[in-house]
C-alpha cells in the first residue's frame, strides 16, 4: 500500500476536524461546561484560580481555559474555542512521526504510524472534543520521545532533563498529577529498555525540578488565592483522592483489557499486522509505555475510554512497524459500517426506542445510512481504503446531527437562549449544576442551586420576576405549573417563572 504524505496525513485530519465542529454542536455536559468556565474566566478576570457558576473549579488545572481565551481575543467565538483541543490532537499526530523517527524505525513506518492515528476511531471521537485529553496526549508523547533520546544516548545532558520536565510540566497544567501513570513506566523501567541504560536519579530530579518550578508558577498563587477547600480539592481530592477512592466512573479491573479492541479500531482488526517483531529497544519502550498505564490504571477503580487516549500513539507505532505490503480484506470494518447502516434507519423508525426516535430524523436516518453503506462497499472492494472507515462513520454521525432533531435535543442552546433575558435572576433546581447553559446564553451571572422546597419559595419571593430552571418528573420542582417545557437530553425541562406563583 502506497502511504500518503505526511502533510496530506495532518491537512485531512484537520479537515475533519473543522467539518465535525460546524456540523456537531456544543455537547453536554463536559465541553459547555469546560465553554462556560472559560467564558467566566473571562467576563471575572478569573485568570489563577478558574470558577464555576460563581465557585472555584477545582477539577483541572486551567491551562484549556488560559488558550481558548486566547484564542477569544479578537472576539468570543464557539467556533475558535472548540479548535483549540482539537489542535492537540493534531500535533499529537505529528509528534507520532516525529518519535517514531528519532527511534530509527524509518520513514514509512513514521508516516503509517501518522496515518493510523489519525484514523484511529477512538482517537478521532475523543480527538475532536472540547477537553483535556489531546493535551495531555501531546504531553505524554513529547516526554516519552525525550525519555527514548536519554535512554540511547552516551552523553546524557542536563539540558535533555530538562526538556522532560518541561514536557512533564505541560501534562500537569492540562490535566493533572494523572500525567505519571502515563510517564512513569517508561522512566521506571529505563533500564529495561534503553540501550545504555543510564542511572536516572539526578536526571529525574533535574526533570521533577523543571516540572515542578514550572508549574509553582501556577499552582501556589492559585492555592493561596483559592481558599481552603480549593487546596483540599486541588492537592487531595482531584489527584490521590481519586486513586485511593474513586468517586466517579467505577468499573472493574478487566474494563481497559476488553476495551483494546476499541481503542485499535479499526487497524488493529485486520489479521495481517498481527505478527512477531524481535524484542528490540523501541518494542520494549512501546510495550511499556502501552501497556504500563493500562495496568495502573486498571488497579484504580474510575475507569473511562478517553483515560487512555494518551496510549494511541504508541499503539499506532507498534501496528505500523507490522504494515504489510498488501492489505487484505478489512471485513471487520465493513462489518460496523454495515451494522452502523441499518441503525441508523432503525433510529429514525423508532425501532430502537422512542427517545431514539426523537433522535433522528428520516431524512437524516437515510443520509448517515447512504454514506455508511457507501463506504462498507467501497473497503469491502478495495481493503486500502480501511482509513475511511472512522472518519466516515463519524462524519455520518456529524450529518446526522446537522440534519436532523439530534443537535437541537442534545444541546442547551434553546433552553439557554429561551432564558438569557432573565440573566441575574435564574435559579436551578438541583445539587450539581455542570454549567451547560452559561456559555451558549452568555450568561454572566451564576444560577441560585435550589435544592429544598424553602430555597425554591425564598427564590421566588426574592426574585419575583425571575425564572427557576427543572425537571417536572422530579420530586422537588415548584408547585405552580412551568411556563415552558423543553425537551433536552431525552428528557423533558421546565422554565417556570415565579411570577405565575400563586
Amino acid at each position: 500500500m502506497n502511504l500518503p504524505d505526511r502533510r496530506l496525513i495532518l491537512l485531512g485530519y484537520a479537515l475533519f476536524v473543522i467539518s465535525g465542529v460546524l456540523l456537531r454542536p456544543l455537547m453536554p455536559i463536559d465541553e459547555t461546561r469546560y465553554l462556560s468556565v472559560a467564558w467566566e474566566m473571562r467576563l471575572g478576570d478569573h485568570w489563577i484560580v478558574p470558577f464555576k457558576n460563581g465557585l472555584p473549579y477545582d477539577h483541572k488545572p486551567p491551562l484549556l481555559f488560559w488558550l481558548i481565551n486566547l484564542v477569544w481575543i479578537p472576539g468570543v467565538s464557539e467556533f475558535t474555542g472548540r479548535l483549540v483541543a482539537p489542535a492537540f490532537s493534531l500535533a499529537t499526530i505529528w509528534a507520532t512521526g516525529r518519535t517514531s523517527d528519532l527511534m530509527g524505525l524509518g520513514r514509512r513506518t513514521g508516516t503509517a504510524a501518522m496515518l493510523i492515528l489519525a484514523t484511529f476511531g477512538c482517537f478521532q471521537f475523543f480527538g475532536l472534543e472540547t477537553g483535556f485529553d489531546t493535551m495531555l496526549s501531546l504531553a505524554v508523547v513529547l516526554a516519552v520521545g525525550q525519555l527514548w533520546k536519554i535512554g540511547t544516548r552516551d552523553d546524557h545532558r542536563t539540558r535533555d532533563w530538562a526538556l522532560l520536565g518541561a514536557a512533564m510540566a505541560l501534562g500537569l497544567m492540562s490535566k493533572g498529577p494523572v500525567l505519571f501513570v502515563h510517564v512513569l513506566p517508561a522512566l521506571l523501567l529505563l533500564r529495561v529498555w534503553a540501550p545504555h541504560g543510564p542511572r536516572a536519579l539526578r536526571g529525574t530530579a533535574v526533570a521533577l525540578a523543571v516540572c515542578a518550578g514550572l508549574v509553582f508558577v501556577w499552582l501556589l498563587p492559585a492555592l493561596i488565592l483559592g481558599g481552603a477547600e480549593y487546596r483540599e480539592a486541588v492537592l487531595w481530592t482531584q489527584s490521590a483522592g481519586r486513586t485511593v477512592a474513586s468517586f466517579a466512573h467505577a468499573q472493574p479491573f478487566w474494563y481497559y483489557l476488553a476495551l483494546i479492541p476499541v481503542l485499535v479500531f479499526p487497524w488493529g482488526w485486520m489479521p495481517g499486522f498481527w505478527k512477531r517483531l524481535p524484542l528490540d529497544s523501541p518494542e520494549k519502550l512501546l510495550l511499556i509505555a502501552s501497556f504500563g498505564p493500562l495496568l495502573l490504571f486498571s488497579l484504580i477503580s474510575g475507569k473511562q475510554l478517553n483515560y487512555l487516549l494518551p496510549e494511541t500513539p504508541w499503539l499506532a507505532i507498534l501496528l505500523a512497524r507490522r504494515f504489510p505490503d498488501t492489505l487484505g480484506r478489512a471485513w471487520g470494518a465493513v462489518a460496523v459500517l454495515i451494522v452502523l447502516g441499518i441503525a441508523f434507519p432503525a433510529m429514525g423508525l423508532g425501532l430502537l426506542g422512542d427517545e431514539a426516535g426523537r433522535m433522528v430524523s428520516i431524512p437524516a436516518a437515510l443520509l448517515a445510512a447512504v454514506v455508511l453503506i457507501g463506504a462498507a462497499v467501497l473497503i469491502a472492494r478495495r481493503g486500502s481504503l480501511v482509513y475511511l472507515t472512522a472518519p466516515v462513520a463519524l462524519t455520518a454521525l456529524h450529518l446526522a446531527y446537522a440534519v436532523g432533531p439530534a443537535a437541537q435535543v442534545m444541546s442547551p442552546r434553546t433552553i439557554a437562549e429561551r432564558i438569557a433575558p432573565a440573566d441575574g435572576k435564574i435559579g436551578i433546581v438541583t445539587s450539581l449544576y455542570h454549567s451547560e447553559f452559561h456559555f451558549l446564553g452568555r450568561l454572566k451571572e451564576p444560577f441560585a442551586i435550589l435544592t429544598t422546597p424553602e430555597d425554591i419559595a425564598a427564590f421566588a419571593e426574592a426574585k419575583p420576576d425571575g425564572l427557576i430552571l427543572g425537571r417536572p418528573k422530579d420530586d422537588l420542582h415548584p408547585a405552580w405549573p412551568p411556563e415552558d417545557i423543553i425537551y433536552y437530553r431525552n428528557d423533558d425541562w421546565a422554565i417556570w417563572s415565579n411570577m405565575d406563583k400563586k
